[in-house]
């Protein structure tokens, strides 16, 4: 990947300057996927109210372009635009562009002449080729010096990588640059859900004979790598628990390749895997009691919508990541090893011992979920 940004980052930067008064717009850059796109959603919705009269165009991966699409009242313009990185596009084809496709939008974010070029993930040379052939004023982002080979016109305010900090608050301080004041913490997510898709999930509820006078429980066992994810066993026991001694249904989700997490046998409750747009499982995480399973697309979403959470950690940043608030509970009892590639999904435990995540127990799991439900009967 760095190869072919390396090179049209060079010519980019040595392309003739547009020349002109700047214009009222912002390019903003989120390469990431469900959870990415969650978190840099309070900061456009800030950069709308506070500059209404700019445009805005949002450039997102292929594969989150349908959540994008979901708050395009903060953006003017949705651009899929995907990095060639496997730990983005995960080797589906129809989600990879030709560097050809990906010069065309960046000679159309030229000609916008954008004010700023706002990147929501850290410095890399896909960001610094956007940054030069956007030939943006200012280039705010994550960072701990200005990147080398940027243009030498274009200003630069990066904010350090702060692993304890909550993302979306981190995200909000990149608006500063553009002289719109921000709290330094207090971000919340939250997420679109429409009323067709609530009826849709109330027609879905009441097909699969979910009870109302009983809590469901949704268990997410996936998470997009194999190095976060709760031993699958496990889960089935807090399953179990919950449907034979806690009087709740249980519901498993995630995507149609994920049932393959689940193991053999039947599950102890539904098998709901593959069911859901994200809208629709936005709508049925609102009528759920719990969200119950790894750092994950699902946590964000389930946070975002209000559903309260069990989250169990390993090598990846409670402090950063995990839902905030009284409503959610997480786990960590270890942290990564040294070495290791949790951001890869194309890797695994290098180690073999998934030991991060062995060590969060089912009985503290348990009591959290005790405590979260008996909560959510007080509410």
């Amino acid at each position: 990947m760095s190869w072919r940004y390396q090179a049209m980052g060079e010519v980019a930067r040595w392309l003739p300057g547009t020349g002109g008064k700047r214009n009222d717009a912002v390019v903003v850059f989120t390469q990431g996927h469900l959870g990415d796109v969650l978190h840099a959603a309070p900061m456009l919705r800030r950069l709308r109210e506070a500059r209404p009269e700019w445009k805005i165009a949002w450039l997102v991966g292929p594969w989150a372009l349908p959540l994008a699409e979901r708050f395009s009242a903060f953006a003017d313009e949705i651009v899929p635009f995907a990095s060639d990185s496997f730990c983005h596009h995960r080797g589906v084809q129809e989600h990879r562009q030709s560097a050809w496709e990906q010069w065309r939008i960046g000679l159309r974010l030229r000609t916008m002449r954008p004010k700023a070029f706002l990147c929501t993930g850290n410095e890399s040379p896909v960001a610094r080729y956007l940054a030069n052939v956007s030939e943006a004023e200012t280039w705010s982002g994550i960072g701990e010096r200005r990147p080398p080979r940027v243009g030498k016109n274009i200003r630069t305010c990066f904010f350090p990588y702060e692993k304890e900090r909550y993302e979306a608050d981190a995200l909000m301080q990149l608006l500063r640059p553009l002289g719109i004041e921000v709290p330094p913490s207090g971000a919340e997510l939250f997420f679109p859900v429409d009323g067709a898709s609530r009826r849709k999930a109330e027609d879905f509820l009441r097909r699969e004979a979910v009870a109302t006078d009983r809590p469901l429980v949704l268990v997410s066992p996936g998470s997009g790598w194999s190095g976060k994810n709760w031993p699958i066993g496990r889960f089935r026991e807090v399953a179990a628990w919950l449907e034979g001694e806690r009087g709740a249904q249980v519901a498993w989700i995630g995507s149609a390749g994920e049932a393959a997490l689940a193991g053999d046998g039947p599950l102890p409750g539904k098998n709901w895997f593959g069911r859901f747009s994200i809208p629709g499982l936005a709508a049925v995480m609102e009528r759920a009691a719990l969200w119950v399973g790894n750092d994950s697309g699902p946590m964000h979403l389930a946070a975002a919508v209000g559903c309260p959470t069990v989250s169990l950690w390993g090598p990846t940043e409670p402090g950063k990541w995990a839902p905030r608030g009284e409503k959610h509970r997480r786990f960590r009892r270890m942290e990564r090893c040294p070495g290791c590639e949790y951001w890869n999904p194309a890797k695994t435990c290098f180690q073999k011992t998934h030991a991060c995540m062995e060590a969060v127990s089912v009985g503290e799991v348990r009591g959290a979920i005790a405590a979260a439900l008996a909560a959510e009967r007080r509410a």
